[in-house]
């Protein structure tokens, strides 16, 4: 668990700091207040999502792996959604079957 959280988390920060670096390359425009050209927004607002997508993913692992092991102190609706809705995909009556070959 060690291992996956930390590069789930690793990639967070490493596309966190892409995103700041995005921001700060339009500063200069912002103080000027020239025209922000439109491939720098669209590029750190990709970054945004990235980095919005990546540290969910984070927190959902990390959550999922606190929940099974009974250590959750507070419960995430959003989490527990998915997370059971997961549970009912794996125990449909479909997958439990046997695949017949012959």
């Amino acid at each position: 668990m060690q291992v996956m959280f930390l590069v789930l988390f690793g990639v967070s920060l490493v596309v966190f700091s892409f995103f700041v670096r995005e921001a700060v390359a339009m500063l200069p425009y912002v103080v000027d207040s020239l025209p922000i050209p439109v491939g720098a927004v669209l590029r750190g607002l990709g970054w945004l999502a990235l980095f919005l997508l990546s540290f969910l993913a984070t927190g959902f692992f990390l959550y999922e792996r606190e929940r099974d092991e009974g250590r959750a102190s507070r419960r995430i609706p959003m989490y527990d959604w998915v997370l059971d809705r997961r549970v009912g995909e794996q125990e449909s009556p479909s997958a439990a079957r046997p695949i017949r070959r012959g």
